[in-house]
């Protein structure tokens, strides 16, 4: 299953969007144009490999994304900087294998555990730069990193716990 560019257009006024268990493979660059009022959008159980970088750039009001459960193994370099008012985003039970840089910027979602038992191998420069939530704890454990890059834990100032085990 596509989700084509232009596909929800004409819901401005959908806060909630429910897309669980539906086999998505893909969603075109402008799929989610036209959502504006977004609050909440669930994609848990698809088939998904990609967050785009431009594919929330029309949702600067959704706080809640649930990709739990897809086949997600990239997370493209700024794809959240349009979304300033994210607080939850759950990426577990996915295959993330590379960060890309200020992936998350702007952002005010928590990390700890997010990226634990990923197949995580490259972390970008400034990966976690700015969040604009403290984070307390980091948790990479079961991973495969093999490229941390310069800058990836600059804004990460104030975590007391850094997890790395069998990477």
């Amino acid at each position: 299953v596509i989700i084509q560019n232009n596909f929800f257009l004409l819901l401005k006024n959908l806060n909630k969007l429910y897309l669980k268990n539906n086999l998505i493979q893909f969603i075109e660059e402008k799929g989610l144009h036209g959502l504006i009022n977004l609050i909440e959008l669930s994609l848990q159980n698809n088939k998904l490999k990609i967050i785009n970088k431009n594919l929330l750039s029309k949702l600067g009001n959704l706080k809640i994304f649930d990709l739990k459960a897809n086949s997600i193994q990239i997370i493209e370099e700024e794809c959240f900087k349009f979304n300033k008012n994210l607080e939850i985003l759950d990426l577990k039970e996915n295959l993330i294998k590379f960060i890309g840089v200020n992936a998350f910027y702007g952002t005010f979602i928590k990390i700890e555990d997010t990226f634990s038992n990923q197949k995580l191998e490259f972390i970008g420069q400034c990966a976690f730069c700015g969040i604009r939530k403290e984070q307390e704890m980091l948790d990479l454990n079961e991973n495969v990193i093999n490229s941390l890059m310069n800058k990836t834990f600059k804004d990460l100032k104030n975590i007391t716990v850094l997890k790395s085990n069998h990477n």
